[in-house]
This record gives C-alpha cells, structure tokens and sequence, in this order.
C-alpha cells in the first residue's frame, strides 16, 4: 500500500522530470530518458560532414489494397452519361413527318389524343364504345397510308374509305360526349382536329380524281394524234 507521503514524494519527482525535459533540447547531450536516466552524449558532427548534401530518399509507394487496386485507375474517369432516350431519332422523325401527307400527318395525331381519352372511359364502355370510336380512327390512319403507296386509280378508292370511316369515329365520338365520358372541352377540340382531317382528305381526294381524270383523257388524245401523224406521213409519201 502506498502510503499519502510516498505518492506525493512521486508526483513531485514527475513533476520536476516534466520541467526538465521541456527545458531540456531534443539533441542535448544528457537528457534523461522516461527512466530517469541521462541519456548519452550524443557525437557533435565534422566539418565534413556538415558541408555534405543529404541523401535523397527514394519516396516509399503507398500500400493499395488487393480489392481496390482494380478500381483505382477507373477512380477518375468521368462518368458516361447516355444520350437522352429519342434523341439521336429526333431529326429523322422531323424529316420523316416532312415528305408524308399533310392527312396522314393529322390522323396520327388526331389517334395519339384519342388513345389516351378512351384509355380512361369505365370499364363497362372501354371494351365497347371506346375499343370502336379507337377502331374507327386506326382505320382512317390505316386507308390513308395505304392511299399515299396507291396507283392514282386506287388513291381515290382508298381515300372515300378513310372519309366512310372518319365520318364513323366523328359520330361515335359524339355519342361518348353526350354519355359524359368526355369533357366539352375535350369534345370541342377532337371535333376541331377531325374537321380539319376531313377536309384534308376531301382536298388530296379531288387532287386524286383530278389526276385520274387528266390521265384518262390523255390516253384517249394518244391514239388519235398516232392516227394523225400517221395520215399525215401517207400524204406526203402520195405525194
């Protein structure tokens, strides 16, 4: 047991060790060590010596973890953000709309609307009324596609159906506005786009026949101005 006296005589001689070794310089000949005894002289340096250049040191490469060093030299790449989806696709899908018909152009738009508004009718009438009123615009876009790739003499054909089948759509899209299913904002605006639809396949419909016709009476002229020329020849040949 250590006893009052003893523990003071130590936590003077600490003390005292403490303010020596503060006092004391790092390479001062005779620091006491933590034992307390005198540590030894240490040897001054020679003129040589102290005329010499250091030693370089070669630098020491840092320690990389097994798990890390794969990961390292990718640490610093920048990150490769992909472009946004649709982009890379949007100048051909401009040009694409550019060379098509004005008509064919509006019924996809007119059906990109549609889908969705029928989309969230009731489901006792989505599978009736809306699966038709989507039915009857997809076969307007439908006889006008197959219009734009027709002879002149079917592209009228084509085009009466797309006008049969538009005019369906409009009056089935009228009912589902009197039923509530549709806004009257809604419904004015769908009229808006099938009217102008409408008189765009009634304008490409007489430029059809319009070609037809001119062809046709063409034909006709041919085989008289043959007969003509060949009169012609056998007049100046009796001659």
């Amino acid at each position: 047991m250590w006893s009052l006296g003893s523990l003071i005589n130590d936590i003077a001689q600490r003390v005292t060790l403490m303010s020596h070794e503060r006092a004391t310089p790092l390479s001062a000949p005779g620091r006491p060590d933590l034992s307390g005894h005198p540590a030894p002289p240490v040897a001054p340096a020679t003129p040589a010596a102290r005329g010499a250049p250091a030693a370089r040191v070669a630098p020491v490469a840092p320690v990389v973890p097994v798990g890390a060093a794969a990961a390292a030299p990718t640490a610093c790449l920048a990150p490769v953000v992909p472009p946004p989806v649709g982009q890379g696709s949007v100048g051909v899908s401009q040009r694409h709309r550019a060379s098509e018909p004005t008509a064919v152009i509006l019924a996809g738009d007119l059906l990109r609307w549609i889908i969705p508004k029928v989309g969230r009718f009731p489901k006792q009438v989505r599978h009736g009324l809306g699966a038709r009123i989507e039915a009857a615009h997809l076969d307007v876009l439908e006889h006008l596609v197959q219009a734009q790739y027709s002879r002149s003499h079917d592209r009228a054909r084509h085009l009466d159906r797309a006008n049969i089948r538009l005019q369906a759509a409009r009056h089935l899209f009228r009912i589902a506005r009197e039923l509530g299913l549709v806004s009257e904002r809604a419904a004015v605006h769908a009229a808006g786009l099938q009217v102008e639809l409408g008189m765009q396949v009634g304008a490409w419909h007489r430029s059809a026949s319009n070609a037809v016709a001119a062809s046709a009476a063409a034909g006709s002229a041919a085989p008289g101005s043959v007969a003509a020329a060949r009169a012609a020849t056998g007049s100046h040949e009796g001659s």
